[in-house]
Formats: structure tokens, sequence, C-alpha cells
């Protein structure tokens, strides 16, 4: 008996082989398996040990060994499910011959006749059955004649020699005892004779085939196809189209050096497919993008904390005019009004403003309602001034003392 044979199978949507294991050996203290094919090995990897990095270089792609390893995998999918067909055949021809022995088994007791019949799979034998066991005998086969009767029988009645013998169903055993039976149109007896079929009323009357049986059994295999072949293999798509791209860089080196020549010397130029943007991966964009970002915000804080220092010193001057004027207003209004309520307003300009043109308008009032009183010398010069314009039309009177008189104007 040959031994088992390990297939290793991957059948996804990028990668899809089927290798079998030959042997194994060591290498700088891994253990590797060895497949049929020579530049492929299996290591079985685990998440804390591995011996190659992530990274493939498109160099080390191979076309015979992708194109090779579709072929095997053909082969191991054909040969896999070939084994499946022939195992599913085998099992259901055991499982029908299971059926058949259970079945005869059980009526090996009862009719031995038919046991015989089913077991040898054909007429001509019978069988006995004498305690656990069932002997089969073959019977002598010999030719026989249709008798014609005016009766009818469960068995065939037949003519051998110069006597009748009436052939018994299946088994084709020949007995001279009969089974009569009554003779109905609708439900005769019929016997199959040269491969057609006859019903006994007693004539022999040639019938219609009846219905065979058939086995119910479906078919379970079903072929599975090998998927995406043409598009998978041992190496993605993407692994593939790295590869094209590394064979035709080689050959469109020469037209890209030369556009990117043209362009620096502004001569005119056309890129198919190609962009500066290539050059440059995302994080050097973000980098550039963030020490940009950083230089302009460390001049911004420069500018601002200038803008904050002459702030400050504009604060600082305002604050000082406005002690200033308070103090100023503050004068303003005592002079006016002293020691009261009004000084608050001195902290505002319009309200001091305000204050101070009330006050004026207060004071020109009072003068006009009091005037202020002249004094004595002043008084008695108008007065005399006044006698020297106009005549005197009465006596003189003595002056003997002056007096001071005050009006006020009221409302």
């Amino acid at each position: 008996m040959e031994p088992p044979q390990i297939v290793y199978t991957i059948n996804q949507q990028d990668i899809v082989f089927a290798l079998t294991r030959t042997g194994k050996y060591t290498s700088c203290g891994f253990t590797l398996t060895q497949t049929e094919h020579p530049k492929l090995v299996i290591f079985l990897t685990d998440p804390n040990r591995y011996i190659f990095k992530n990274y493939r270089s498109s160099a080390s792609y191979d076309l015979f060994t992708y194109v090779n390893s579709k072929f095997i995998y053909v082969e191991r999918h054909v040969r896999q499910h070939i084994n499946l067909l022939y195992r599913n055949v085998i099992l259901e021809q055991c499982r029908l011959e299971l059926q058949l022995l259970r079945n005869s088994l059980a009526i090996a007791t009862q009719s031995p006749d038919i046991f015989a019949f089913h077991f040898m799979k054909g007429p001509g034998y019978m069988a006995v059955s004498t305690g656990e066991v069932v002997h089969i005998i073959k019977c002598v086969p010999t030719e026989v004649k249709i008798a014609s009767t005016d009766e009818c029988y469960d068995q065939l009645p037949v003519i051998r020699g110069n006597e009748t013998y009436f052939l018994t169903p299946q088994t084709h055993i020949l007995l001279q005892q009969e089974t009569q039976i009554n003779c109905n149109p609708l439900a005769p007896a019929m016997f199959r004779l040269d491969n057609s079929w006859y019903k006994f009323l007693p004539r022999p009357v040639e019938s219609v085939r009846p219905t065979v049986m058939k086995p119910m059994t479906r078919p379970t295999w079903k072929y599975v196809s090998p998927g995406s072949l043409a598009t998978s293999g041992i190496y993605t798509q993407t692994d593939l189209d790295d590869l094209k791209n590394h064979i035709m860089f080689l050959a469109e080196r020469p037209a890209i050096l030369n556009t990117l020549a043209r362009g620096i010397m502004g001569e005119p130029t056309l890129v198919h497919g190609g962009s500066i943007s290539n050059l440059i991966d995302k994080a050097s964009i973000e980098k550039i993008a963030i020490s940009t970002w950083q230089k302009f915000w460390s001049k911004f804080l420069i500018f601002g904390n200038i803008s904050v220092g002459l702030m400050g010193i504009y604060l600082a001057c305002r604050a000082i005019k406005l002690l200033i004027d308070t103090l100023v207003h503050g004068y303003d209004l005592h002079t006016v009004y002293g020691w009261s309520i009004y000084l608050i307003g001195a902290i505002w300009d319009f309200i001091t403003n305000l204050l101070l043109h009330l006050g004026k308008g207060r004071n020109e009032y009072r003068k006009a309602s009091a005037p202020k009183q002249a004094p004595e010398t002043t008084f008695a010069q108008n007065h005399l001034e006044m006698e020297n314009l106009h005549p005197k039309v009465y006596p003189t009177i003595t002056v003997e003392k002056t007096a001071t008189y005050t009006f006020e104007l009221k409302e």
C-alpha cells in the first residue's frame, strides 16, 4: 500500500496553487518542506517566527514557475475530483449491494426460491433453508412448450415431453402442482416470453409492457471548477503588474530620460501617463507641509509678540492719559460743583463736558439775578456824575450816610 500523499492547496481570489510534499530538509536552522517543483518550498510559519520579510522584489519573479504551478494545480485538481467520483460510485454500489443483501436475508426463511433468484441474480436456482444457513441448488435447464388450457393459473402451463408442468414465475422451476386462479381481464396473469409480455385469459394475448421499477438514487458527485485559474496563481495580480512594469521599465527608460532632459532644457515634451508627483511620496509631502507650517507659525509668533508689545505701550500711554484727564476733569468739576457726586463724571470726557456746560449756564443765571455790590466810592462817584449831568430841581440834601441797596429779582 502506497503511503498517503500530503498536498498543500490554496484556492483564493488572487492566489491558487497545489503542491505535493516530497520531503523535508533543514536550512539555516529552519525545517523546510520540499515539493515536486524544484523552485518552490513550503515553510510552516507562526505569528512569532518568520524567515522572509513581507517585501518582495519584482526582479525575483519567475514566469515559468508561475505557469508550471498552474499546470500542477490543474493536475492535482483533476486527480482529486476523479478520486472523489470513483469513491462516490463505489460507495453507491456498496450501499446498493448492502441493501440487496439485507432484503435477500429477510426473505430467505419465508421464500427461499425468491432469495436464490435475487442472490444468484437470475432464474434456475432453488434454495433450502436448514438451521441458520441457506443452501442454493442449481437446476438443470430443459426445453418446454406452452400448453393450451381452458383455465387460468398463477404459473405458466408448459409441456415437457408428453407431460404437463407449470413454470413458476421468476425462478422458472417446473412444478407438477398448479395454483388455479380466476380469469380476470382486469388483473390477468402475465409472463415475459421472448422479450415480450403476454397475458393469459386463458389463451395467451400480447400485452403492454408493465411499468418498470427504477432506483430513486440521485447522483451526489458534482464537479467543482478550479475557479479563476486564468488570472490566479502563485503570484497575485499586483505581483504580475509589478513584474510587467519592471520588464517594460528597461525598455522605456531611455525615452523617459530623453523626455526629462528636454523638459529641463525647455523643449516641448509629451508625457504619457507619467507625473512629477510620482517622485515625491506622501510622507515627503506631509513633511514639507509640516516644516512650512512650523516656519510660518514661528514668524507669526514673532509678529504677534511685537504686536502685543506695541499694544502694551499704547495701552500704558492711554492709561496715563486717562489718569491725567481724570485729574484735570476732576479739578474743573470741583471748581464748579465743589466736593460733590459730580466728581464721578471726571472719568468720562463727554460727561465732564456736559456737567461743565450745565454748571456754566447756572452761574450766568445767578449773576443776572443777584449782581455784585459796587464799592461805596464807585456808587458815590456815579451819583455825582448823574447830578452833574442833570440839573437839580429840588433842594440840595446833605448826604450824611452812604446806604447800600440790594435788589433781588424774583420769579
